[in-house]
């Protein structure tokens, strides 16, 4: 059974589903990327339909790829760090005894403003599952 992958903003939850047809990497990672590649910051999205199968799957196998997750036209990927902020009172600290409690946390950096949080595999994926995991109480509840 797959778990859920979600993300909250603006305090609604928002579910994601893996985009199967697009596939993530860092930019110059690879050479020859079809001319329909997304290029934002340091990565390139990869539409499947923009390439042949050999090629892409070529570029799905690759140990840079990471996992596109899609909410109707919106894409995500999930970085190898998450970050996590909230201004109301106690969610931060709550998000951080959390995740100091997950096994599959290996790094949680917290400063004014926020929580900071590697996963022990280094997978993108991972992030988005903790995250999807994270039952974080309302304040004043």
């Amino acid at each position: 059974m797959t778990k859920d992958i979600f993300y909250h903003a603006d305090g609604k939850k928002v579910p994601l589903r893996r985009a199967k047809d697009f596939i993530a990497i860092p930019r110059g990672a690879a050479s020859n990327l079809p001319a329909d590649a997304i290029h934002i910051g340091k990565l390139s999205v990869v539409p499947k339909a923009a390439t042949d199968d050999d090629a892409y799957k070529t570029i799905e196998a690759m140990t840079e790829a990471q996992a596109v997750y899609q909410n109707g036209g919106t894409l995500m990927v999930p970085l190898p760090e998450v970050r996590v902020e909230d201004p109301r009172p106690g969610v931060l600290d709550a998000v951080e005894k959390l995740l100091r409690a997950n096994n599959n946390v290996t790094k949680v950096v917290r400063d004014d403003y926020g929580i900071a949080f590697v996963p022990v595999s280094g997978s993108a994926g991972t992030c988005a599952a903790v995250i999807s995991t994270m039952v974080v109480p309302p304040p004043n509840s």
